[in-house]
């Protein structure tokens, strides 16, 4: 019923953060410690305050995390690659990496790091037989890496997955999905991580020879690195995809999205978190919360705003066609006579969804009946095709209407002859 939207993606951002509860906002701070932020929305421009953007080596836009067109990288496995320089970013002894993937690869992959073995200094976050994991060494003449300790999580579904690594001295961590996946703790508190080697995404700048560059096959977006350890909250926000998951009307929706004109309805939406905000196509708040009830005058596009703690944003949008819904018609008599006029008795009851008839005389028996709205009825024995007499018939009609409601009527019919 819906899709995701991006013309109006900013602009629902700073709506929702208005609308945002200045204490809930406070809460979570996703900016503090931020030192590289690639969004991929276009390009490989770095958001964060340093602003130390990429430079793009073969890599392709696409779909990213929101279905938004040219809002991530498709990397080819081949050659493509994002080199972000080789600037520390005030990296030392605490990190954490947030990135989302889509890949389908079998192989080992460079997802996301900065490491340089030579000088005994670095990290990364890679993916190998499906299986995402975060390594490198501290400087303490050992390398560390989380794979094969357990892990249970695979992400080579072809599905987009959130990847987060969190290394906070000598304890090395890897979540996927919002779930803790795996730890090591080295052997020494000691700790250092910045190295002279750029930091890329896509492959590992040091292979060749006997090394291998281990270009990453599949999407990557939402490339966030910080110098300190993330809170579980704070992960927990980084990781939801979707703020809102649905967009239901009350009562069922109907067919095609398709409502009438003058009717009162209902949309609830259902978010994970956040605030949700009511726009139009002309962008015109019309109210906030997760409930939106409104009466259907004409054609409209309304789209929903969704912002959770300040900084993670979401945007839905839904189209509704009103139409003009005739009340349903019941004749009371009728003279089938063959005169050509008013020769029938049938019910006009538009966009119905099922539809059933049953004409019975005074004494119970059933004369007529149809599952055919509008289909006509001459006033005979529908079981031998006789003529019944001039008098008063009895009827039950019931009927689905297209917004899920089903109606029963029990009238008469009048025979003039």
């Amino acid at each position: 019923m819906f899709f995701k939207l991006r013309p109006l993606h900013l602009y629902c951002i700073l709506l929702a953060f208005l609308f945002l509860p200045q204490e809930t906002s406070a809460q979570i701070n996703l900016s503090n410690g931020l030192v590289a932020h690639f969004t991929f929305d276009g390009n490989a421009l770095d958001s964060s305050p340093l602003g130390i953007n990429g430079t793009v080596n073969n890599a392709t836009l696409t779909p990213g995390i929101n279905s938004n067109a040219d809002s991530a990288y498709f990397f080819n496995g081949l050659d493509a690659y994002v080199d972000c320089d080789t600037n520390n970013r005030g990296i030392s002894n605490q990190l954490s990496i947030s990135v989302w993937v889509k890949t389908t690869m079998l192989n080992i992959g460079w997802v996301v790091g900065k490491y340089d073995w030579h000088v005994d200094k670095g990290f990364a976050i890679q993916i190998k037989d499906g299986q995402p994991f975060v390594s490198g060494r501290n400087g303490n003449n050992q390398y560390f890496s989380t794979f094969r300790t357990h892990a249970t999580i695979l992400v080579n579904d072809g599905n987009w997955h959130h990847l987060t690594a969190i290394m906070n001295g000598n304890s090395w961590s890897m979540y996927t999905d919002c779930q803790l996946d795996t730890t090591i703790t080295a052997g020494t508190s000691l700790s250092a991580l910045d190295n002279p080697e750029p930091l890329a995404i896509g492959y590992y700048p040091l292979g060749g020879g006997t090394f291998n560059h281990n270009y990453f096959e599949g999407a990557i977006d939402e490339v966030r690195i910080y110098n300190r350890t993330l809170t579980a909250d704070e992960l927990q926000t980084l990781c939801k995809k979707d703020i809102i998951s649905s967009v239901l009307l009350a009562p069922t929706p109907p067919k095609n999205d398709t409502l009438c004109k003058g009717t009162t309805h209902t949309f609830q939406a259902q978010a994970d978190s956040g605030v949700v905000i009511w726009i139009d196509s002309l962008g015109t708040v019309l109210d906030s919360g997760l409930a939106f009830t409104t009466v259907i005058s004409a054609n409209v596009t309304y789209y929903l705003c969704a912002n959770a703690n300040g900084m993670h944003s979401d945007t839905v949008s839904f189209q509704i066609i009103a139409k003009d819904c005739i009340e349903p018609i019941f004749p009371t008599i009728f003279t089938p006579n063959g005169d050509g006029v008013n020769d029938y008795f049938y019910i006009t009851i538009p966009y119905v969804t099922c539809f059933d008839l049953v004409v019975y005389n005074r004494w119970g028996m059933e004369v007529f009946k149809t599952s055919t709205p509008e289909y006509p009825w001459d006033g005979r024995v529908v079981a031998t095709g006789a003529p019944l007499p001039a008098g008063v018939y009895y009827y039950s009609v019931s009927y689905c209407l297209d917004n899920g409601k089903t109606e029963t009527k029990n009238k008469t019919i009048t025979i003039l002859r």
